[in-house]
């Protein structure tokens, strides 16, 4: 009965294991740890955190089963292994994924959301999610993050066990009836069932290494949850390693919610083209961790070739003989090349022609564009290359599109959340789902210093003073983008009053052309 329900346990959905895979490679291309590392190798956990191990289960080369399989390289059929890791070793990777998905997520999140019909539970929850200080604010970057980087990031709504012998009462008053936000990796949802847009149920898995004390067997432990919409039961599976590997399988209970559904929340970069699927996302730079693969293989065969060229084989007319007047010569396939003494040529340097380090330097460089043109980002050339107006905000809207889509999206995760939240404070469903929260549009992907140019040619034009000071609030805004709404309008109406003092102050008056200045009359000052 143990092992039946063992298996049940550890059994996972279809394409999990090869989907683990593609987003360790989709984390590997944002992080260049993995298989773009050389010599130092970072450990998994750098990354993933808890949910290393999960998938570290799907990966092999982080066991080092497989030393080809440690290395994003491509080996040449030609190329022998001990060529191949040596060329491994001294591989770099030239990271654009990390600058540019961490350059749209600062657009991203630089700009607040609005939040419409926020009930108060739910205000007072995103100021303190845990307990321990932590706001939502604090959250919404790894989220965001990891929703950028593998396409969907799933959220839970949970909230820790209550110690046996403890009321409910006793455990609000000592804070261990709090709601918590746990994200997840989308690894940890081995298995789930979606009908009519909505998860149905869900199996999630979650480990770690427990150890008593530091001189006793550390034990691994996979914790199961599996959610319903009416209630959820806990399994907790040990391997403590001194039973030859046999595993202890104990049911912790089944407890009901008043959530209604499935307390799991989905934000996602961009919806999957399959409209039944509730949960899987698309990456944000997904073709571009490919094309990055692709630079990793070209800088590793471009290094090679410059370092055969630096230390290029001497070929040596009568080496063979091994021997000379100076003393011993001993020569090899890596270091040298021997002729027979009747060979007319004479000693020289066998170094690959320079043209192919030329070629390989030319499709480097397009490679290079051609990322930044999947980003939809601004590409910098280089100083003095021309470069039309039309282009570049065709780029700046390419770009603020791609974020805005991304902030739909997420926008529709966080109104998600809220709404769960507050139906899980007891708040009524009316309230809870009458919650809205929208993301800006514009994300301003343009040149600022071009906005301050255009700001002060139209000051300088001599504009009334309600579009001087409309024109000079706007610009107020790009500057300081995070300010709150009563400082904002504090501003605003400090402007307002300058332009309106300035455009009734008279300008002073012009001296004639002939004759002395006339002197500016002083103002009357007020009665005692």
């Amino acid at each position: 009965m143990a092992d039946t329900l063992l298996t049940k346990l550890e059994a996972t959905r279809d394409g999990w294991r090869e989907e683990g895979i593609y987003h360790r490679f989709l984390a590997d291309s944002y992080t260049g740890g993995g298989g773009y590392q050389g010599k130092v190798q970072l450990p998994p956990s750098g990354y993933w955190g808890a949910a290393a191990e999960i998938y570290a289960a799907v990966n092999p080369y982080w066991f080092g089963v497989n030393t080809l399989e440690t290395s994003y390289l491509d080996k040449h059929p030609r190329e022998d292994i001990p060529k191949y890791e040596s060329r491994k070793a001294i591989s770099h990777y030239l990271n654009y994924v990390e600058p540019l998905t961490d350059l749209k997520l600062s657009y991203l999140l630089r700009k607040p959301f609005t939040w419409a019909n926020e009930v108060d539970a739910v205000s007072k929850w995103r100021q303190d999610i845990d307990g321990n200080g932590r706001t939502w604010d604090d959250v919404r970057p790894s989220i965001a993050l990891n929703a950028a980087i593998c396409g969907w990031c799933p959220v839970l709504f949970d909230r820790p066990e209550t110690p046996d012998g403890m009321s409910v009462a006793q455990a609000a008053r000592q804070g261990l009836d709090r709601w918590t936000t746990i994200p997840l990796a989308p690894s940890n949802l081995v298995q789930w069932k979606e009908c009519g847009g909505e998860l149905e149920w869900v199996k999630i898995r979650t480990c770690y290494v427990e150890q008593e004390s530091w001189d006793s067997e550390p034990a691994r432990v996979d914790d199961y949850a599996i959610w319903t919409r009416q209630d959820v039961t806990r399994f907790e599976v040990r391997d403590d390693g001194r039973s030859g590997g046999s595993k202890s399988v104990v049911e912790l209970g089944t407890k009901p919610h008043k959530f209604g559904r499935v307390p799991v929340v989905i934000f996602r970069h961009k919806r999957s083209p399959d409209l039944r699927c509730c949960v899987t996302g698309l990456p944000m730079h997904a073709q571009i961790a490919m094309e990055s693969r692709r630079l990793f293989n070209l800088t590793s065969e471009f290094d090679e070739h410059i370092r055969s060229q630096v230390f290029a084989v001497l070929v040596l007319v009568g080496g063979g003989a091994g021997a000379s007047e100076g003393g011993e010569v001993t020569l090899g396939t890596d270091n040298g090349l021997p002729l027979s003494p009747d060979a007319k040529n004479q000693h020289y340097y066998l170094a690959p022609p320079a043209s192919v380090a030329a070629t390989l330097e030319k499709r480097t460089e397009a490679t290079v564009q051609e990322i930044y043109r999947m980003a939809r980002s601004e590409y910098s050339r280089a100083i003095g290359a021309p470069t039309s107006g039309v282009a570049r905000r065709y780029e700046f809207a390419s770009t603020n599109r791609a974020i805005a889509d991304f902030g739909s999206e997420f926008a529709r995760g966080e109104q998600d959340l809220a709404q769960l939240i507050a139906i899980g404070m007891g708040t009524s469903p009316d309230k809870a789902k009458a919650q809205r929260v929208s993301a800006p549009d514009d994300y301003d992907i343009d040149d600022l210093p071009q906005d301050i140019k255009n700001t002060l040619d139209a000051v300088t034009v001599g504009l009334g003073p309600t579009a001087t000071a409309e024109i000079k609030g706007a610009l107020v805004q790009r500057l300081i983008p995070q300010l709150s709404p009563d400082l904002r309008k504090k501003i605003q109406s400090e402007i307002e009053t300058a332009e309106r003092t300035k455009a009734a102050t008279p300008p002073p008056a012009m001296p004639p052309l002939n004759g002395p200045p006339v002197p500016t009359p002083s103002p009357t000052p007020p009665p005692a």
